[in-house]
């Protein structure tokens, strides 16, 4: 488990919580996710919890969305808690207040998600 890499996608949320707990019950080596390129880097990535319309509106900014979907879709692990599991979801019912099509996912889990403003 020292070789594995594992990311925390840290736009916001509960990043450190997240990486705290996976190096102490695992002894894998974590790091926080903020740039594209770093996803070449990892074995697998966690989502964490947070405030999904919040890292939907910083991930889109710089193209980070579309190399999130790229490596989910390669298969490799990948896990969301939360907040996360709401940007994991395939489809997703419900109002955000701050964007207008919509609440950005990634995609890759087969679920239906209905949020609420507070990302529930």
């Amino acid at each position: 488990s020292n070789d594995i890499v594992i990311g925390v996608l840290s736009l916001q949320g509960a990043f450190a919580e997240h990486q705290e707990c996976i190096e102490r019950s695992t002894g894998c080596k974590t790091v926080q996710v903020r740039k594209a390129e770093q996803l070449r880097n990892i074995d697998g990535i966690i989502f964490p919890g947070g405030e999904s319309t919040a890292m939907g509106l910083i991930g889109t900014v710089d193209g980070m969305w579309p190399e999130l979907k790229k490596f989910v879709q390669s298969g490799k692990p990948t896990w969301g808690t939360c907040a996360g599991m709401i940007l994991l979801a395939e489809r997703c019912i419900g109002a955000s207040a701050v964007i207008e099509n919509g609440q950005s996912l990634i995609g890759g889990l087969d679920i239906l998600v209905c949020r609420n403003y507070f990302g529930s």
